[in-house]
């Protein structure tokens, strides 16, 4: 009996189209490939947009870096609010950048998995990904 073809881990890491930093979205993007994981980066407008992108490709994690301000109290809730209207609750949302130590407790309550500042580790990164797509 031929065992099941074993499923690729299908990342959208999204951008706000503004924001001017971007080396920490490339360099998560080549690590998340070096590991197995295909990658699709998108730079957004609008959230509707990574909703709509994340629902065709079918990915199982949608990553948002920014660098500036609090757009990740706003950018981030919104994704999670329009990822359930769609049923797709079980899409793990996670944040990176420089997002403030006060607004993460906050993001998670509002249903971010997890965030990645400046410095997180390759490995923390990769095995928390795969660990919460094994778990759904």
């Amino acid at each position: 009996m031929a065992s099941a073809a074993k499923k690729i881990t299908r990342v959208l890491l999204a951008k706000f189209e503004l924001e001017s930093h971007d080396r920490g979205i490339y360099a998560v993007a080549k690590m998340l490939e070096h590991a197995g994981m295909e990658v699709i980066l998108h730079v957004f407008q609008k959230t509707e947009e990574v909703v709509g992108i994340a629902e065709q490709e079918d990915v199982d994690v949608i990553g948002v870096t920014t660098s500036s301000g609090d757009t990740h109290l706003i950018f981030l809730p919104e994704i999670i609010d329009q990822l359930k209207k769609k049923g797709m609750d079980k899409t793990i949302v996670i944040g990176g950048g420089r997002m403030i130590g006060d607004d993460v407790p906050i993001l998670l309550e509002k249903g971010v998995r997890k965030v990645f500042g400046p410095g997180s580790q390759r490995d923390d990164i990769v095995n928390f990904i795969r660990e919460a797509v094994s778990i759904g």
